[in-house]
């Protein structure tokens, strides 16, 4: 059966996704995902690990946008609930590692000239034994504002400004997407047209701007079956090709939803082989294992990591 849009929603059937999407998601949890990755690096498939962290954010400040944590806030200032995704990747090359972190941030209600499932912030560092790295862009109403900083000369310290596109959003943002919780709703089978901000780290990693591009969004209609290292899943099955400006080349994004209750993500390939396989997931206040050893610790080993 063909998803309807927002547009073509009732109001009782909107109220009804609020009210679920409460119940998952506004519990005090984070949800802990622990993947298998293979990454491409300098022309070779590295084999690493990955743990994707999704959790709700009460409220992230309209005009800075960084998380509201004062216990008297000025309350004449604007604040944006969100959906925050980190996505943290480990894979060595040789004789040093790779460390690279993105984190994006969703908004998750109309808010203060953000609408619902639109961008608000996405940053990413990366850190190796050459140096590192770390950039941001943070979405306003009529502009995208870019800062990054580098240890390569060419690339150390910029700030630029981009004309926010109508119904863009980012591409650190897909498996947000492919979930439901970013972009464009109830995309089909018809490919939906969409500007979609270049990833931060695609960008550092292959020394390009970052710019937008154009992507085509769209449904597999039919369910699949995939195997990966947590079990058997059927899944719904979404795509992304990007065609990329700025003499980038195309490139492709598959991701694999379970249908049911959080929709986790399962699986997530890229056309420059880049794969992410689940190994395990939880539901944790993850903030409050910190101690050595004890239930941090036996989480971990349950998590694979």
């Amino acid at each position: 059966m063909a998803r309807l849009s927002e547009a073509e929603r009732s109001p009782a059937t909107l109220a009804a996704e609020d009210r679920a999407f409460d119940e998952l998601w506004r519990d005090g949890l984070a949800e802990i995902a622990s993947y298998d990755i293979v990454y491409p690096r300098y022309g070779q498939p590295r084999q690493g690990t990955g743990v994707a962290i999704t959790v709700h954010e009460g409220g992230l400040d309209a005009r800075t946008f960084v998380k509201v944590e004062s216990r008297r806030p000025d309350r004449s200032r604007g604040y944006v609930p969100a959906i925050k995704l980190n996505w943290i990747v480990d894979f060595a090359t040789g004789i040093y590692d790779y460390h690279l972190m993105t984190s994006a941030f969703v908004a998750t209600a109309d808010a203060d000239g953000h609408r619902k499932r639109g961008p608000l912030k996405v940053s990413f560092g990366s850190q190796e034994w050459c140096g590192h790295v770390y950039a941001q862009a943070l979405f306003d109403a009529s502009a995208l504002r870019l800062a990054s900083h580098s240890y390569f000369e060419g690339e150390a310290d910029k700030t630029q400004s981009l004309e926010m596109q109508a119904g863009g959003f980012s591409e650190d943002m897909l498996a947000l997407w492919a979930r439901g919780l970013a972009g464009p709703a109830g995309v089909g089978e018809s490919p939906v047209a969409v500007p979609l901000l270049r990833s931060l780290a695609w960008a550092r990693l292959n020394h390009t701007d970052v710019v937008w591009d154009h992507a085509r969004l769209q449904r597999v209609p039919e369910p699949q079956s995939v195997v990966v290292p947590a079990g058997t899943f059927e899944v719904d099955r979404f795509l992304a090709v990007i065609e990329a400006q700025a003499e980038a080349p195309t490139r492709s994004w598959t991701f694999d939803v379970e249908r049911e209750g959080y929709r986790r993500v399962i699986r997530i390939e890229r056309s420059d082989g880049m794969r992410a396989q689940l190994i395990a997931s939880k539901r944790l206040a993850y903030w409050e294992l910190n101690g050595v050893g004890g239930a941090g610790t036996s989480h971990l080993r349950s998590l694979g990591l």
